[in-house]
């Protein structure tokens, strides 16, 4: 994904790098336990106009994936 240059200001590379494992670990601590967890990132992705914040669309799909997880509970 392009992010814009102001972003860099705020969180460097490494950053953002470290913040894809986050999923992967979250998922396996949940797993470890026997918690249900849901990938945010799978279902929704943050907008053009600040690639941190999500859009109408995006919060919709992601309440959808979270009404069909907790579906299958």
């Amino acid at each position: 994904m392009n992010h814009p240059e102001f972003l860099y200001q705020e969180i460097d590379e490494y950053g953002i790098m470290q913040s894809e494992y986050l999923a992967n670990i979250l998922e396996r601590i949940c797993d470890q336990y026997g918690v249900a967890f849901l990938d945010a990132k799978t279902v929704a992705q943050p907008s053009n106009i600040d690639f941190v914040h999500m859009d109408e669309a995006n919060h919709q799909a992601l309440g959808q994936a979270i009404v069909a997880k907790l579906a299958t509970l």
